[in-house]
């Protein structure tokens, strides 16, 4: 009897989705703004498409597309970045551009407060956070380059069949290259 009810309340949560760190989990796979990073990126930006975001008219790098909206009551650039071959998001990179280096820093302290109060404490190297979180990892640092504080969520699974899929076409380009020696 006991097996059976530990069968159901499994069930159950799967069924009806589970939260984890303050995230509802419908899948295995991390989530940004509640939509889970898996997939066909076509749809996933979709979705971010009908949340408000918008597709920016410069697309000049491969593998990644960029919108534009609000995040964190911020406006920010947003970054999908998917696989080459199955085309699946693995990564999202928001970047809350500030032109100022003061108001930078307090907006990183202001997400970094966030990020903590709902995921706890982070791993702090170099001024970047780091968070392990289920099914991947965030990571909050400035980005002085861009002028920007970058907030990057990345899903473990999906990261790693990215690394599989650029592996495989490292080596087709090579045997390619050994033929054609």
């Amino acid at each position: 009897m006991r097996t059976i009810r530990l069968i159901l309340v499994v069930l159950v949560l799967f069924a009806t989705g589970r939260t984890i760190q303050g995230q509802t989990v419908l899948s295995n796979h991390l989530q940004f703004k509640g939509i889970a990073l898996d997939g066909d990126v076509d749809t996933f930006i979709q979705k971010l498409i009908e949340e408000g975001y918008y597709l920016s008219s410069n697309q000049e790098s491969a593998n990644q597309i960029r919108l534009f909206g609000s995040f964190i009551d911020e406006p920010s650039t947003i970054q999908v970045f998917f696989t080459p071959t199955s085309r699946t998001v693995f990564r999202v990179d928001v970047l809350q551009i500030n032109l100022d280096k003061s108001a930078l820093e307090k907006s990183f302290l202001d997400v970094k407060g966030f990020y903590s109060q709902k995921y706890g404490s982070p791993d702090i190297i170099l001024d970047v956070c780091f968070w392990e979180v289920p099914f991947g990892g965030l990571c909050i640092m400035l980005d002085e380059e861009n002028s920007a504080v970058r907030i990057t969520y990345e899903d473990s699974d999906n990261s790693d069949k990215n690394q599989e899929e650029r592996a495989m076409i490292k080596q087709e380009r090579t045997k390619r290259a050994l033929d054609e020696i």
